[in-house]
């Protein structure tokens, strides 16, 4: 590592799998499970409530939890029986190409003559 937030190509990409891992696992368990379940206010307040940490977690950890402790307990979007809201389509590529938008650090203003920012 180069600093403290800098990882090497092997972690990042070991990273990058462990978070690929996680949501194709979503994906396919989807169908098995509920659109929404509810409100979970109290369980997310007894698991999330704590001081934060005086040092840094490894970011593998960090996903680990977000995966396991936040993300099932918000309304499922994509679901197949999801129409409580105008449902998203995230197809797998969109997935990919926002995947890569953010690695890009993808932003419009930055291209001033662009048709959808500049009107």
């Amino acid at each position: 590592m180069t600093g403290e937030l800098q990882m090497s190509r092997e972690q990042m990409i070991e990273l990058g799998r462990k978070g690929l891992e996680l949501l194709v696992e979503r994906i396919e368990s989807l169908p098995g499970e509920d659109a929404w379940d509810g409100e979970f206010r109290q369980i997310l307040e007894d698991q999330l409530m704590e001081a934060p940490p005086e040092e840094g977690r490894p970011a593998d950890e960090v996903i680990e939890r977000v995966a396991r402790d936040v993300l099932p307990f918000a309304v499922r979007l994509d679901h197949p029986r999801c129409f409580g809201f105008v449902p998203s389509s995230p197809t797998w590529p969109a997935v990919v190409a926002d995947f890569m938008a953010a690695g890009y650090n993808v932003n419009q203003c930055t291209w001033l003559v662009a048709s959808g920012p500049s009107q």
